[in-house]
């Protein structure tokens, strides 16, 4: 469920007495006795909401600590401007004292930030906006594995592509003979730049990629005398921010590419077609 500020939606001032809030509940109450089922959609003032929206967000207003949260989150107009409309002004501005200190503030607010974060940062991907992806990475939460796995599916969905792109890849017949070009067309400088501002929570994605590509790198050397390839497809790998030591694996690889292994060639070709099927299984395993 998208937040929204019930005072806002009961057309009720912030500062609202008991006896007008009173009001309010008694007359849409009336409205909803109608409809059969929470599921059953009733338009109010202009705003379509389930039967069940509407309760929960009267129960909102209900108890005093919960008229408290939302009172701040109305005068804090950038969290609300974020949580409802996904304005990112919140991410350049300073946050509040209070917001971080009341425990109880951010524990109810968290999951609506988190679940318009994911949907932020997916159309930002979408739409390669480098402005969106810097400001998103100001978030004040870290993303645990149960919000991943709730919010996250379809920015993991849109991310799995580029896993399917090299799968595709690595799989592809023409690989002996696609130009340099046409191999750097799959992790092309636009797509680097944009996973280069994903968020901590989500960089095991872009080592992901450095792994693939350095086990593919390798197949192509190895296995098809691509060294040229090899060379161009690692190159583009060390254009993504990845873990230090994800890096000098890749860097030695190149360094290894440039310099040509004196290891016996059918070693190599072993060696090569062991870590392609690693890196395929793995791509299977995480994307399909």
């Amino acid at each position: 469920m998208q937040y929204i500020n019930p005072f806002a939606l009961f057309d009720l001032e912030s500062n609202a007495n008991e006896s007008k809030i009173a009001a309010v509940k008694a007359e849409t109450m009336s409205r909803l006795a109608p409809a059969d089922a929470d599921t059953d959609t009733v338009s109010i003032r202009g705003q379509r909401l389930t039967k069940g929206e509407w309760q929960y967000w009267l129960r909102q207003l209900s108890t005093p600590t919960q008229q408290q949260i939302h009172k701040a989150i109305v005068e804090n107009h950038a969290l609300r401007n974020f949580l409802e409309f996904a304005h990112l002004g919140f991410f350049a501005a300073a946050p509040t004292v209070d917001f971080w200190q009341n425990a109880e503030f951010v524990a109810y607010v968290r999951p609506f930030f988190i679940a318009q974060y994911a949907q932020a940062l997916l159309q930002a991907l979408k739409t390669q906006n480098e402005a969106d992806m810097q400001a998103l990475q100001n978030s004040p939460f870290e993303i645990s594995q149960e919000e991943y796995d709730t919010y996250f599916v379809e920015i993991s969905d849109y991310l799995s592509l580029t896993a399917r792109d090299l799968k595709n890849l690595s799989e592809n017949h023409s690989l002996t003979y696609l130009s340099e070009r046409e191999l750097v067309s799959h992790l092309p400088d636009t797509t680097i730049n944009i996973y280069n501002y994903l968020p901590q929570s989500l960089s095991g994605v872009r080592n992901w990629i450095g792994d693939a590509v350095g086990r593919i790198a390798m197949y192509m050397s190895v296995q098809l005398g691509r060294p040229d390839g090899a060379i161009a497809l690692v190159r583009q790998a060390l254009k993504l921010k990845l873990d230090e030591a994800l890096r000098l694996e890749l860097e030695e690889l190149l360094q290894a590419h440039k310099t040509r292994s004196r290891t016996p060639i059918w070693i190599l070709i072993g060696v090569g077609a062991i870590l392609l099927l690693f890196a395929l299984k793995y791509i299977e395993n995480r994307y399909f």
